[in-house]
């Protein structure tokens, strides 16, 4: 990798690692508002959860966020080339087939079966694209525990490089 791609890839894992940990501050924070809501009989706008608005929106989208990043680092560190995309898949896909054995390996079951993995992935590849704009669609699914376990994933895997 060249230096300039090297500082490019530190500073992209700096910035998903920023969005991980907002996303897991965002759970003490809905704890909290929670609690003190439950008091105030306090609700979400049109009668949602009041989790939805506090926590589940911002999270999913700061997972995303944080696992596009990872992957397109990934990529670059990798093959020394940047890419373009908002897909979790087609980014993942992009990785060498080891690469993409090493996350799989990493995942907890059932997602460590490269089936399994690779389904949720598919249901959950246009994330951030889909949810960005939610007050749009009349009907969105995620699977923000794959979401959550793929970040740590990642995680694992470029923190390692970016020390080396």
């Amino acid at each position: 990798m060249t230096q300039e791609n090297k500082t490019l890839f530190d500073s992209m894992v700096g910035i998903a690692n920023a969005y991980k940990n907002s996303a897991e501050l965002m759970k003490i924070g809905n704890l909290l508002t929670k609690f003190f809501a439950s008091r105030q009989g306090v609700t979400a706008p049109q009668g949602r959860p009041l989790e939805f608005d506090c926590e589940i929106l911002p999270r999913i989208l700061l997972y995303s966020l944080n696992i596009e990043i990872q992957l397109k680092a990934l990529y670059l560190a990798d093959s020394d080339q940047k890419v373009k995309s908002h897909d979790l898949e087609d980014l993942f896909n992009r990785l060498a087939a080891a690469r993409q054995q090493e996350i799989i390996g990493k995942m907890p079951q059932p997602y460590n079966v490269e089936a399994d993995f690779r389904k949720v992935l598919h249901d959950n590849k246009d994330i951030f694209v889909d949810w960005r704009y939610s007050y749009e669609q009349s009907q969105l699914e995620c699977n923000i525990g794959f979401l959550n376990y793929l970040s740590s994933a990642l995680a694992g895997i470029v923190l390692p490089i970016v020390n080396a």
